[in-house]
């Protein structure tokens, strides 16, 4: 595996199917933006599954509608602050530097985390709805975009005990 694969981590309020191509995101929470692992793959597999082990389910509100985006264009519904969903964001940005890999760019990660689900057409969910967090999938970005991306691994959280 080369630096030229990118991949992300989300949760997919839409799920779609392990090995699925899309080109537009589904309903998505994004927990780790596109990063490089280089031939570090295996090893951040690994890390991530050691740290979704022990993580159980968690639920985040929707909170009010923002603009993201260089030109502020892109329409988004932002999440009520999480503990749980900041936690996991950290520890798995943890791991993923352990192993070797690198965040694409800084700018929406650790401190700069503005959880939020990407408004779809008229696909959205209403403020106040509690999403339930169960699993995180591990995407690929195919050829920078030109070929889609893929869903290639699902990690399912823990069952409550």
């Amino acid at each position: 595996m080369d630096d030229n694969h990118k991949f992300a981590l989300a949760h997919m309020i839409d799920t779609l199917q392990i090995g699925e191509r899309f080109t537009k995101w589904p309903l998505h929470i994004t927990l780790l933006p596109w990063f490089h692992c280089g031939d570090n793959l295996v090893e951040t597999i690994r890390r991530i599954e050691t740290i979704i082990v022990n993580t159980q389910p968690f639920g985040v509100s929707v909170g009010e509608d923002a603009m993201f985006g260089p030109e502020h264009d892109v329409p988004v519904m932002l999440l009520s602050k999480s503990e749980e969903l900041t936690k996991l964001h950290a520890r798995i940005y943890h791991q993923l530097v352990i192993s070797g890999c690198r965040l694409e760019s800084e700018e929406y990660s650790r401190a700069n985390l503005k959880p939020h689900i990407t408004v779809r057409g008229d696909r959205n969910i209403a403020n106040g709805t509690r999403v339930i967090i169960d699993s995180i999938d591990l995407v690929e970005n195919l050829q920078d975009g030109k070929m889609g991306r893929k869903v290639v691994r699902r990690f399912n959280f823990s069952a409550p005990s």
